[in-house]
């Protein structure tokens, strides 16, 4: 993903969705691999920065947890059993 101010501002961008869409409704996806060089993420072991920033500018333990896999587990759950999230 390409993002302006790097690691820091994707962080923020997170939270600022969190913010507007409430934190049961933002997560990390899956397509993030095969990514243009040079850009926030490469890889997904870079979302490990990412959580870093998370927790360095206070956003909730629950939260970070929640954003960096509750949801996005929660929501293949329901896709493989058909149902709607």
């Amino acid at each position: 993903m390409s993002f302006g101010g790097g690691i820091d501002s994707y962080a923020s961008e997170i939270i600022r969705m969190v913010n507007l869409l409430g934190a049961d409704h933002v997560m990390f996806g899956s397509d993030q691999d095969g990514l243009p060089q040079g850009a926030v993420i490469n890889q997904l072991s870079d979302l490990r920065k990412v959580v870093e920033a998370l927790s360095k500018k206070g956003l909730e333990e629950k939260v970070v947890r929640a954003v960096a896999f509750e949801n996005y587990a929660r929501c293949i759950k329901s896709a493989m059993q058909g149902r709607k999230t």
